[in-house]
């Protein structure tokens, strides 16, 4: 805008000289000229074609600069999408194209301005290209490289040529890049005859307008439209991207949709596996049940038939000989119902408790200790639950007591017994012995051998040691270690192990 001072010009006609410096091969012009009043040519012609030229293109950059980082931020949070990230990357290359467009950068060297002139026409072609490709799911690594060596070729030829071809480069990458969006456009319109569900309706429309706004600057460029014309195809571009952001956010809902259904599918499954594997235990349960209840019919069998049922057996040979020592039958019986009922006491449910085991013990042998006139000590102290006390186990400790409490009171004529149990901590065992002050023996005399190996045997299964010592009119003691569980601080089961 110029102001013309009032004392140049005359009444009448008045002829005004206008010189214009440009390059004619960058097809540089010159627009209509408007003479008049200053206001009201700069509120009719001026700022209408400002606000419409500048002012809104710089609101559609301000809009697809923030909705590219968005695009961004959201495709680093998402899974790396892509389209995402195409998209992001388009926004921010017509922003950079725009600034360019609006407010152009000064630069010295020649051939930096024309870079920054190829740059501000093409550098958003190559990833809006690329996001259509990627949007229409044909993404191709190979195409992708190719169009950025197309550009970068550009570049490189605008630098080198300069000037006097830079109009010729702009020229022919331009109908290349022309070429490249008419090409896309097909495409996308064959995808979509083939495929009724491929998203490629407001992004064909947005093509569409592309190349005919696009069309239509080429065309004002290189002299074919009214150079006054406005350049159109910024309004073009941010309805293109917006239509690619459409698509975006439609795939985005569709994948979190798919996403939300697989889970839920996910999680039916699942509960479906739950429940199957949840009733295969409970069989798995049941069955181990029958074969537990199995085994332990089998071992009160296999307990019966060595114990009683051999016992009986040989109560029976001696009745057979008719010389009958009723002492002597008495005293079997009595053994073989103290066997009956350490067998009964050993299936009652006692809770790892063994203090339970040795009274049980104590009330079975009292009429024996009575009979014998020996006197009994009870020294057993509060012991630490055992959670491996079972049946088999109870049984196996019974015998072993039992059979030191009946050596003690029938073979070692003791006048005192004394039965103690406590937990070495130090150890982690706990430790049951049998006293007494009768007549003792030589453990290593092989009539003595047998019941002694029968309750090392038994120590020996429980994975227990025993311990008997005994000397000729000095007493025995039978000493047996049962290693235990205890629970440390930090909450891990010990296991001891027995020592004699």
């Amino acid at each position: 805008m110029f102001t013309v001072p009032p004392v140049m010009l005359r009444p009448g006609a008045n002829l005004i000289h206008v010189q214009v410096t440009g390059r004619a091969k960058l097809s540089d012009g010159l627009t209509r000229l408007v003479i008049g009043p200053g206001i009201a040519v700069r509120q009719q012609h001026y700022e209408p074609r400002y606000e419409w030229q500048v002012t809104s293109v710089a609101v559609f950059t301000g809009a697809l600069l923030v909705s590219g980082l968005v695009a961004l931020f959201f495709w680093r949070g998402e899974g790396r999408d892509p389209v995402l990230f195409w998209f992001g990357v388009t926004a921010l290359c017509w922003s950079f194209s725009a600034l360019l467009l609006l407010w152009p950068p000064s630069a010295s060297a020649e051939p930096l301005r024309e870079v920054l002139a190829f740059a501000r026409r093409h550098s958003y072609a190559t990833p809006l290209l690329i996001l259509c490709l990627r949007v229409a799911g044909r993404g191709r690594r190979d195409l992708e490289i190719g169009l950025w060596s197309l550009f970068a070729v550009g570049c490189a030829a605008a630098a080198v040529d300069g000037i006097a071809h830079g109009a010729g480069i702009g020229g022919a990458v331009s109908v290349v890049y022309l070429g490249l969006t008419v090409g896309c456009l097909a495409w996308l319109l064959q995808l979509r005859r083939r495929n009724a569900d491929c998203p490629c309706v407001l992004l064909s429309l947005a093509l569409i307008t592309l190349v005919l706004l696009s069309g239509h600057d080429w065309a004002r460029w290189i002299g074919y439209a009214d150079f006054d014309d406005m350049l159109l195809a910024p309004f073009a571009t941010p309805f293109l991207i917006l239509a690619l952001g459409a698509n975006v956010v439609r795939r985005h809902v569709e994948a979190r949709r798919a996403i939300e259904l697989s889970n839920s599918e996910l999680e039916r499954r699942v509960a479906e596996k739950a429940q199957e594997i949840e009733q295969t235990w409970r069989r798995i349960e049941q069955a181990q049940r029958e074969q537990a209840v199995l085994r332990e019919r089998q071992r009160i069998m296999a307990d019966m038939h060595d114990g009683l049922g051999s016992g009986l057996v040989s109560l029976a040979s001696v009745v057979q000989l008719r010389t009958i020592d009723f002492s002597e039958v008495e005293r079997r019986l009595d053994d073989l119902l103290t066997e009956l009922r350490a067998t009964i006491d050993s299936l009652e449910p006692i809770e790892g408790d063994l203090g339970v085991v040795l009274g049980n013990i104590r009330y079975r042998m009292r009429s024996a200790i009575e009979a014998s006139g020996a006197h009994l000590v009870w020294k057993v102290q509060p012991l630490p639950p055992l959670d491996d006390l079972t049946p088999d186990r109870v049984l196996a400790i019974q015998r072993i007591v039992l059979e030191a409490l009946t050596n003690a009171l029938r073979h070692a004529g003791a006048s005192t017994v004394t039965v103690s149990a406590h937990a070495d901590e130090s150890r982690q065992q706990i430790v049951v012995v049998v006293a007494d002050n009768g007549n003792g023996f030589n453990p290593n005399r092989p009539e003595h051998g047998r019941g002694l190996r029968s309750m090392r045997e038994r120590a020996a299964k429980l994975g227990a040691t025993i311990e008997i010592v005994s000397k000729p009119a000095n007493g025995t003691e039978v000493t047996l270690r049962l290693g235990c569980r205890t629970t440390g601080a930090d909450g891990v089961v010990l296991h001891g192990a027995g020592r004699a």
